[in-house]
């Protein structure tokens, strides 16, 4: 219910800086509330609302396509994910971040053996050997995304 509002709010935000005349808003459906919003946006606005209907009505599924999308997606492009997670916890092309996580923990570590996971890790993100392990790594966390994400459809579909 949170996401649904969530969007909600993100589409009124959206829409008010779209020109008056592009959006047009109806709150009557969302589940858990008396609101929902429905767009119209153009040629894709039709496709966008079947495939709002169809998430609606079919959660399960939907959150399983989600899943399995997500976990292929990374397999196919493991970097996509990797390189920005490094960055967020401090890894960067020039090594670790002063005042970041990877800084805190570096310092909480002192002298960083060669081949650990915090010398992988920098390596990662400086572009260097680490990579391809953290891409390796990632790819084997889609592949489990998308088979958990498929079995869990299977199982939670069925009553």
């Amino acid at each position: 219910m949170k996401v649904y509002r969530l969007l909600f709010e993100l589409s009124v935000v959206k829409s008010s800086l779209a020109p008056s005349s592009a959006t047009s808003r109806s709150m009557s459906q969302l589940p858990g509330s008396d609101i929902t919003p429905e767009v119209e946006m153009g040629c894709g606005s039709a496709v966008a609302q079947q495939a709002a209907n169809w998430a609606r009505d079919h959660p399960v599924a939907a959150i399983a396509t989600v899943g399995v999308a997500g976990g292929l997606t990374i397999v196919a492009a493991p970097m996509l994910v990797v390189a920005p997670v490094l960055g967020a916890f401090g890894f960067s092309s020039g090594g670790v971040v002063a005042g970041s996580i990877a800084a805190g923990i570096q310092s909480a570590i002192g002298n960083v053996a060669a081949g650990s996971g915090f010398a992988t890790l920098t390596s990662a993100g400086m572009g260097g050997y680490g990579t391809v392990v953290a891409a390796g790594a990632a790819q084997g966390a889609g592949v489990a995304t998308a088979v958990f994400s498929g079995v869990g459809a299977w199982f939670g579909g069925r009553k």
